[in-house]
């Protein structure tokens, strides 16, 4: 199906092989689904559009006994129908606090996740899960750690020829797991604060330890060394272990401050809520 509307040809694909075909039909076409940042992030007004909203593969939610499968399409309103007893409670609080209800209802977890920018509240909790993302190219469809997506992809998002088809994400036991995020501030540079977390014990001693923050350039950060300081600590964590770690993270920020944490406060707040989840571990 298609549509035009003034110059702008806009194509509705009803399955994933009619989109494949309109991918190599017209490789310059812009995919979209919700279409909340289309015009925020396009910088030209495109030729040609496809919608994916009707293809139903890319709607479609597939629950697994140790992984849920969420279509690109899915609108972030629809998954936080499904509670947070089968949402990853991180998650679960980032898509809470992305967006007003009126967008939820329109804006999919894959334009989110295709963003790839200050906006995109749904990358660091994904990454704390270590979410996958299913691709299809023109040579084939392949699966992708999403971390390794938006390193590859810098801030270009989808490429010619790609779709996002699904997203996977890992359902584990957590003892602890949260999600914050800041306001943006504006002055003196754009600064922007997402913080993920979560933690596994095992015979009260930290079985897993992850930590992923999100800023500006890069979007995310997560360091898998910093995260294996604390591995096999028995709790309550000693005062100068939790002080070790924050003095590791300080290190580890100071180096990416200028473009990932420009403004003070931001720096300040992930050192502050590393130390308070830390914290929590001895009380929790």
């Amino acid at each position: 199906m298609k549509n035009n509307a003034g110059d702008i040809k806009i194509l509705y694909p009803l399955s994933l092989k009619e989109l494949g075909n309109l991918c190599e039909e017209f490789p310059d076409a812009l995919l979209f689904a919700g279409g909340t940042q289309l015009m925020r992030t396009i910088k030209e007004d495109p030729r040609c559009l496809i919608s994916l909203n009707a293809i139903r593969e890319l709607t479609r939610i597939r629950r697994k006994e140790n992984y849920i499968e969420i279509g690109s399409c899915v609108t972030l309103s629809r998954i936080l129908s499904l509670g947070e007893n089968v949402v990853p409670i991180a998650l679960y609080k980032a898509i809470s606090a992305a967006v007003g209800p009126s967008i939820r209802n329109t804006a999919t977890i894959g334009g989110n996740i295709c963003t790839i920018s200050h906006i995109s509240d749904l990358i660091a909790p994904l990454v704390l899960y270590d979410a996958r993302v299913e691709l299809r190219t023109l040579s084939g469809i392949h699966w992708l750690p999403l971390l390794r997506f938006i390193q590859t992809h810098e801030k270009t998002g989808i490429v010619a020829g790609e779709t996002l088809l699904v997203i996977r994400i890992p359902l584990e036991e957590w003892d602890m797991q949260t999600f914050i995020k800041t306001d943006i501030i504006h002055s003196p540079k754009l600064s922007v604060l997402k913080c993920a977390a979560a933690v596994r014990t095992n015979k009260n001693s930290i079985n897993d330890l992850r930590l992923v923050f999100g800023g500006i350039s890069p979007i995310v950060l997560r360091s898998r060394e910093l995260e294996g300081i604390l591995i096999g600590d028995k709790l309550p964590l000693q005062k100068k272990s939790i002080d070790l770690f924050c003095s590791e993270l300080t290190k580890l920020l100071e180096t990416k401050k200028e473009d990932f944490l420009p403004h003070p406060y931001h720096f300040g707040t992930a050192i502050r809520f590393t130390r308070y989840f830390l914290s929590s571990l001895n009380t929790g």
